[in-house]
């Protein structure tokens, strides 16, 4: 017998099986037998085909879960450093504005002359006197100065002042804005020194070319040049210092107060 004739019977022979166990298949019956048989075994396999996965999505969850506590630590740390940092600086706040009023209030007895010439020689040499100067050539620089500004209150503002209302009166450093050396004068009666102050109006009409300012703190400096340039732009309607403070008129009325200016907020919200 040939080859190909044992193939052949062994096809023919096999066909039936074949087909039985196709036709098996095709049983729903068998098909649930043979799923519950093989559920364990295939859940088997899953789970550990899985396992690795399962661990690492389980150590991720771990991870997130700290994260968020870590989150939510630093988020309330940063809430209570962000708390005591407002709390600081409106501790610094004040206590600078206390600083600012002390500076102020020592001020309050000075004022500062501008554009006053110096008429001696002696006065001219007041500025920068050398540390082996004695006692008597910076009283006598002093002296010049003081005498300068007593004939420039009794003779051209009409103010009857003494050397006895004079506590130092002395020339500062020159801006870039100054002809002559400014004069600083402390006053010992603060009548005196109001006296003076009210008297400056009377330089408007003369024409003369000098100037009379309180002594105002940097702080309160600034709020001033603020506002003259507030009122250049006739966003307001007048600005003036008093007791080294800065006041405001906002209203355009003749009987209107002037509102004090204690920080730069009170300029940036006009009305």
């Amino acid at each position: 017998m040939s080859r190909e004739q044992s193939s052949r019977q062994a096809k023919a022979k096999a066909s039936p099986l074949t087909d039985d166990l196709l036709e098996a298949f095709l049983d729903t019956r068998v098909i649930e037998a043979l799923g519950k048989a093989l559920s364990p075994a295939i859940s088997k396999c899953v789970e550990d085909a899985m396992a690795p996965f399962v661990q690492r999505l389980e150590n991720l969850t771990a991870q997130v879960r700290e994260l968020k506590a870590d989150n939510t630590r630093f988020n309330t740390q940063l809430e209570s450093v962000a708390n005591e940092n407002v709390r600081l600086k409106k501790l610094l706040d004040e206590s600078n504005r206390r600083l600012d009023d002390l500076d102020s209030y020592s001020r309050c007895d000075n004022l500062i002359i501008r554009g006053l010439p110096e008429r001696t020689a002696s006065e001219r040499a007041s500025d920068a006197p050398a540390l082996n100067d004695g006692a008597p050539s910076l009283r006598e620089n002093f002296e010049a100065v003081e005498s300068t500004v007593l004939e420039f209150f009794n003779n051209k503002l009409g103010v009857r002042v003494g050397p006895q209302d004079i506590s130092v009166a002395h020339r500062l450093k020159a801006t870039e804005r100054d002809k002559v050396r400014p004069v600083i004068v402390r006053f010992l009666s603060r009548k005196v020194r109001n006296a003076v102050y009210r008297a400056k109006k009377q330089l408007r009409d003369t024409n003369q070319g000098v100037y009379i300012s309180e002594h105002l703190t940097k702080t309160a400096s600034d709020f001033f040049f603020s506002a003259r340039k507030l009122l250049k732009e006739k966003k307001i309607f007048g600005t003036w210092t008093q007791n080294g403070q800065v006041y405001v008129k906002f209203a355009p009325e003749p009987n209107a107060k002037g509102k004090i200016i204690k920080c730069q907020a009170d300029l940036n919200l006009l009305p």
